[in-house]
């Protein structure tokens, strides 16, 4: 059972799915199509973090001292074919423009990884915010047009996924500079990949508390712990971003009954 939830990587497929369920709620009425789109987010992370996990071997050899069974087995395969049927089938409950935005983020998701596109800079730390941050779009999107303040939105989204990208890219980092892979802190160094950090968290806090005030509510899980990323723990404070992200629909729940 260990092996399976670390192969769906619940606390990145989760953290996504709050993102959609989170541009859900802020744009459209409260209904049954919530749960179609909490199985669509679900099930595109977790197809393609899983099939990420299937190619991301080499790196995973050196960063987590161990292979995952499921990566070698045909089970593994299988729970990415079974989450992208799952999560596609769901859109069509959604609108028309769900099910395209689904099916490009699958595109760019898959290509990511089979193409090993990590090892050109600086397509990681570029495409892993497009595809999570169109989770927000798919979810925005089930009763509306892409209006202005949807991609707006949408692209904010982008600067914390970002962090987010770039904090995971700090705790792989003996296992990419190993491995040849181009991200921020292998090619930049991994002081300057922090200072980049204290920026986006700088420019996140500015962002959110003047024009994005919804997503303000992160700032309660960046700001009073930022002392992690100082004492070089970004594992601990990514995770701390992971779950401010997936409880940002609770957040929006509470809001609409206040």
């Amino acid at each position: 059972m260990n092996d399976f939830i670390g192969f769906i990587r619940p606390k990145i497929t989760l953290y996504i799915t709050g993102i959609a369920l989170f541009g859900y709620l802020l744009f459209n009425p409260l209904d049954y199509r919530i749960f179609f789109v909490f199985l669509g987010a679900f099930g595109i992370s977790t197809a393609v973090y899983s099939f990420n996990m299937i190619t991301d071997v080499e790196e995973d050899v050196v960063n987590s001292k161990r292979i995952n069974p499921y990566v070698k087995r045909p089970a593994g395969l299988l729970i990415v074919i079974v989450s992208f049927l799952m999560g596609f089938a769901s859109t069509f409950y959604l609108s028309r423009l769900a099910v395209y935005v689904y099916l490009i983020m699958s595109c760019v998701g898959f290509g990511y990884s089979y193409y090993r596109l990590k090892r050109i800079f600086p397509l990681k730390n570029l495409l892993t915010p497009v595809v999570t941050s169109s989770a927000f779009l798919l979810g925005a999107t089930v009763t509306n047009p892409i209006t202005v303040e949807i991609t707006l939105n949408t692209l904010f989204v982008m600067l914390p996924v970002f962090m987010i990208s770039v904090l995971g890219d700090l705790r792989d980092y003996e296992g990419d500079r190993k491995a040849g892979c181009k991200t921020l802190p292998t090619v930049i160094g991994y002081k300057k990949a922090k200072y980049t950090m204290y920026l986006s968290l700088l420019l996140f806090s500015v962002l959110s508390l003047l024009y994005f005030k919804p997503f303000a509510f992160m700032l309660i899980f960046m700001i009073p712990t930022v002392n992690l990323l100082i004492k070089d723990r970004p594992n601990t404070y990514q995770f701390l971003m992971l779950i401010g992200f997936a409880l940002l629909p609770v957040y929006a729940l509470v809001m609409l009954w206040i």
